[in-house]
C-alpha cells in the first residue's frame, strides 16, 4: 500500500495534464449564483468578520481555495474557513465554491464535514465555514503503514484501511439516498481525524440526480462534461454519459484497489492511454486473496450494469471480506505449507523424509479444515485441501501402501477416480502377495523341522531300536529257514507300534506335514512287507525270497523319502540298495545285513529329524516381516 516516487510523479503529471485539458477557463455566474450572492452581500457585516467568525492563520491551499483557521465568537469554538484564492475570484471558482456549501450543507452525515454558515469576505468572495478538523489526508496513511500502526494501533493496516473505505462508502450511499452523486472519490479526498473519524471533502463537482426547481446544483442528466481524477474515472466519464450512483461505485472501486495494490488502477503517460487502460480489468498481484480482487473488479466493471447496484451494497462485500479475513489469513499458512509438502513430496523418499513429508501435510490440512471451519465457503481452502490430499494419496500409492491410500481418498468429495481404479489396481497386488505369502507360511509350518520334533525323536528311537533288533532275533529263531507264519507278525507289529507311538503323539506327530510324511512312509515300508509276504505266499515264492526282496522294498520307500523329504535319508537308501545286492549274493548274512541297513537308516533319520534346529530367516519370518510392516506405515500415519 505504498507508492514509489516514479509512480507517484506519473500520477500527478498525467492529473495535471489532463485537468489543463479539460478545464474550462470561462464561465458566465449562473442565475442562482447572483440571486444567492445578493442574499449573502445583504446579510454579512463589511469589517472582514462574517457571520461572528473571527479569521486566523492560512491552514492550506488548493488550486483554486484556501483554507484558513477561525473562531466562532458565538459559541467560541475553533473553525475553519474556505474562500477562493486572488486569481480564482471568477464565475467558476465561485459557483464550484457555492456548489460545495449547498451540498455539504444539505448531507448532515458523521463522515461528511458539517457545515457551520455561508456568508462573504471583504471582497465579497463566498466563505464557508466548517468544522475544524485535526487530522491527516488519508493519502499520508496509506503510504505510511508504520504511522497507521503507531497512531491508530492497527495489526493489521490492510483491515483498517478497508474499514476506512466501508465508511467512505456509508457516506457516499447516503449522499445518494439525497439524490447526490460525488464524481471525485479518491484518498486525497478523504480526512481522517485524530481520533480515527472518516470525513470525505471536496464535493465541488457533485451534481444531483433529481430537479428540486431552484436549479441551484447541477443535474447529472446535464453534466456530460469531462470531470473528475483520470487515474481513477470510470469509463463513462470519459465518454460524455450522464453519471449515477453507479459511476460513484465504480470510483470506489477505484480506491479499494490502490489500497490493496498501492496505486490507482488507470495508468498511462497520456490521456489517450488512461482511456485505454479502463477497458480491460486493472491486473490483480497474486498475493491479494481472490475475495478482494472479486470485490474491485465488479465494482469496476466497464458496463455501469454489471457493477454493484449501489454503494451499501459495496459495502457490505467489503464487511464479508472483513468476516472472513481469519479464515483467508489461515488459508494463506496453509498454503505455506502445502507447497513446502509438495517440495518434501519431490525429493527421495526415506523414514526422515516420511515424518516431514507428514508433518507438512498436517499442518496444511489443519490450516486448511480451521478456514473452511470458519467459513465453509471458502473455495481456495477447499481446493488447498483437495491439493495435498491428492498429493498425499498418490505418494501413497507410489510407495505401495494401499491402506493410507484409501484413507486418504476416501476424504475426497467429488473422488478423484484415477486414483481410486490405481488403488484397486494396488489392492490386488497386494491380495495376490498376501495370498502367496500366506501359502508359503503355510508350507512353512507344515515342513518345520522343529514343530514336534521330541515326539519324532522319541517315535525314533524306540522304531529305530525294534528295528535293528528284530531282524537279529529272527535270525536266531528261525535260522534255517522260518515260514511265513513266523514272517508276518513281524511288520504286522513293527506297523502297529507305528500307529499306536502315532496315536500316543499325535499332537506332535500330527502338526506338520515332515512328521505325517515319517509316521506315513514308516507305516507304508511295514505294510509293503506285509503286503510282499502275502503276496510271495499267494504266488508259492520261498520266504527266503520274500526276505529279499524286503530289502529292494525298503530301498525304495528311503529313497522317496529322499527325494521328497530329506536328502538325508539318501543314505540309508544305499545302505538298503548295497544290502539287497549283497544278500541276493550271501543270502546267509541277509540278517544282519538288515540289521546294518535299518541302523544306517536309523542313524540318517535321527540326523535329519530327531534334535532341532536353529533359527533361519524362512518364509515365515519374512511373511511375518510382510504383515508386520503396513500397521507400522498406519501407526506412523495415525
Amino acid at each position: 500500500m505504498t507508492r514509489s516516487g516514479d509512480d507517484e510523479h506519473a500520477r500527478v503529471t498525467s492529473e495535471l495534464a489532463f485537468a489543463a485539458t479539460i478545464m474550462p477557463t470561462v464561465e458566465s455566474v449562473k442565475p442562482w449564483t447572483l440571486g444567492t450572492l445578493d442574499h449573502l452581500r445583504s446579510a454579512s457585516p463589511s469589517d472582514g468578520v462574517v457571520a461572528g467568525v473571527e479569521l486566523g492563520p492560512v491552514l492550506g491551499e488548493g488550486g483554486m481555495g484556501i483554507v484558513r483557521a477561525a473562531t466562532q465568537r458565538s459559541l467560541g469554538r475553533d473553525v475553519a474557513v474556505k474562500t477562493l484564492r486572488d486569481d480564482q475570484n471568477h464565475g467558476l471558482a465561485v459557483s464550484k465554491l457555492l456548489r460545495e456549501a449547498l451540498i455539504t450543507g444539505a448531507l448532515e452525515h458523521p463522515n461528511i464535514v458539517p457545515v457551520y454558515d455561508l456568508g462573504l469576505d471583504p471582497r465579497g468572495t463566498p466563505m464557508l465555514v466548517l468544522k475544524r478538523i485535526s487530522g491527516v489526508a488519508w493519502r499520508e496513511l496509506l503510504e505510511a503503514p508504520e504511522l497507521v500502526k503507531r497512531r491508530f494501533g492497527a495489526a493489521d493496516p490492510l483491515e483498517w484501511h478497508l474499514r476506512i473505505l466501508m465508511q467512505v462508502a456509508n457516506a457516499v450511499h447516503f449522499a445518494h439516498c439525497r439524490g447526490i452523486v460525488h464524481r471525485d472519490i479518491k484518498p486525497d479526498n478523504v480526512m481522517i481525524g485524530e481520533f480515527g473519524e472518516v470525513y470525505v471533502l471536496d464535493w465541488g463537482i457533485s451534481v444531483s440526480l433529481h430537479d428540486d426547481g431552484t436549479r441551484r446544483l447541477p443535474l447529472a442528466s446535464e453534466a456530460t462534461d469531462i470531470a473528475g481524477t483520470p487515474l481513477y474515472m470510470a469509463p463513462e466519464m470519459f465518454g460524455g454519459e450522464p453519471p449515477d450512483e453507479r459511476t460513484d461505485v465504480y470510483l470506489l472501486g477505484a480506491t479499494l484497489y490502490e489500497v490493496v495494490v498501492g496505486h490507482p488502477p488507470h495508468r498511462g503517460g497520456s490521456i489517450v492511454e488512461i482511456m485505454s487502460s479502463t477497458i480491460t480489468p486493472a491486473p490483480a498481484p497474486e498475493h491479494v486473496p481472490p475475495e478482494l480482487v472479486a470485490v474491485w473488479q465488479r465494482a469496476m466493471a466497464y458496463e455501469r450494469a454489471d457493477r454493484y447496484a449501489s454503494a451499501e451494497e459495496l459495502r457490505l462485500a467489503l464487511q464479508s471480506v472483513l468476516d472472513h479475513r481469519a479464515s483467508t489469513r489461515l488459508c494463506s499458512g496453509a498454503a505455506t505449507s502445502l507447497a513446502e509438502l509438495l517440495g518434501e513430496l519431490e525429493k527421495e523418499s526415506s523414514a526422515e523424509r516420511r515424518e516431514a513429508i507428514y508433518n507438512s501435510y498436517g499442518e496444511c490440512a489443519f490450516g486448511f479444515r480451521q478456514a473452511l471451519e470458519d467459513w465453509p465457503d471458502n473455495e481456495v481452502a477447499r481446493r488447498g485441501l483437495r491439493e495435498a490430499t491428492v498429493a498425499m494419496a498418490r505418494y501413497e500409492l507410489e510407495h505401495e501402501d494401499p491402506r493410507a491410500a484409501r484413507v486418504l481418498l476416501a476424504k475426497l468429495d467429488p473422488p478423484a477416480e484415477d486414483l481410486a481404479q490405481r488403488l484397486r489396481e494396488l489392492e490386488e497386488r497386494v491380495r495376490h502377495s498376501a495370498e502367496r505369502i500366506e501359502a508359503l507360511e503355510r508350507l512353512d509350518r507344515e515342513m518345520d523341522p522343529n514343530a514336534g520334533w521330541r515326539g519324532r525323536a522319541a517315535l525314533l528311537v524306540v522304531l529305530g531300536a525294534l528295528w535293528v533288533v528284530v531282524p537279529l532275533l529272527v535270525g536266531s529263531f528261525y535260522a534255517a529257514s522260518p515260514d511265513y507264519a513266523s514272517l508276518f507278525p513281524v511288520p504286522a507289529t513293527m506297523l502297529a507300534v507305528v500307529l499306536v507311538g502315532a496315536l500316543t503323539l499325535r499332537r506332535s506327530m500330527m502338526r506338520t506335514a515332515l512328521n505325517r510324511s515319517i509316521v506315513g512312509a514308516a507305516a507304508l515300508a511295514f505294510f509293503a512287507q506285509m503286503a510282499v509276504h502275502v503276496g510271495s505266499w499267494l504266488g508259492h515264492v520261498p520266504p527266503d525270497e520274500s526276505q529279499r526282496f524286503i530289502l529292494f522294498n525298503w530301498f525304495l520307500i528311503s529313497a522317496m523319502m529322499a527325494i521328497t523329504v530329506a536328502p538325508r535319508l539318501a543314505i540309508g537308501a544305499v545302505g538298503y540298495l548295497a544290502a539287497y545286492v549283497l544278500a541276493s549274493r550271501w543270502f546267509g548274512l541277509r540278517y544282519v545285513l538288515m540289521a546294518g541297513s535299518n541302523a544306517l537308516l536309523l542313524v540318517a533319520a535321527f540326523a535329519a529329524f530327531g534334535r532341532r534346529r536353529p533359527p533361519h530367516d524362512g518364509p515365515s519370518r519374512r511373511g511375518e516381516g510382510a504383515r508386520e510392516a503396513q500397521p507400522r506405515a498406519a501407526t506412523d500415519r495415525g
